[in-house]
Order: C-alpha cells, then structure tokens, then sequence
C-alpha cells in the first residue's frame, strides 16, 4: 500500500469522529410548540418528517397542520 495512503487513512477516520456529531432539534421549538423533538423529527436523525416539513415551509409555525391518518384495514 502505498505509504501517503497509510498517512491519510488514520486522519480520515480521527476527522470522521471529531465532525460526526448527533444533531439536536432547538429547545425554543418545543417550548414554542409544546411538542417533542420526535413530532418533527424521526428516531435517529436529523432529517425532517412530514410535520417537521410542515413547520419549516410554514414559517415556524404549525398552525393548520392535520397530520396524515395510516390506513388501517378493516376487519374482517
């Protein structure tokens, strides 16, 4: 292998863990909404739901919203 490569290698990984950090919703948007980070937000990231979505396009705000009803198959 070659040796630059050798070199790089151990820095990529240190930078990797040094910039990889969880991402945190902003506290004022749950007091302002009363609403856990898990309404906006899914388990695990930082990527937004349709309510995030929602709340971001409509200026911070989630007035209006009606969250999407899971079709539930009737009985049978």
């Amino acid at each position: 292998m070659d040796r630059r490569l050798l070199l790089l290698m151990p820095m990529g990984l240190v930078l990797l863990f040094v910039l990889d950090r969880p991402a945190a919703a902003k506290p004022e948007y749950t007091r302002r909404t009363g609403k856990d980070c898990g309404f906006c937000h899914p388990p695990g990231g930082y990527t937004l739901n349709d309510a995030g979505k929602y709340y971001r396009d409509h200026g911070h705000s989630l007035k209006g919203y009606e969250p999407k009803l899971a079709y539930a198959h009737p009985s049978s």
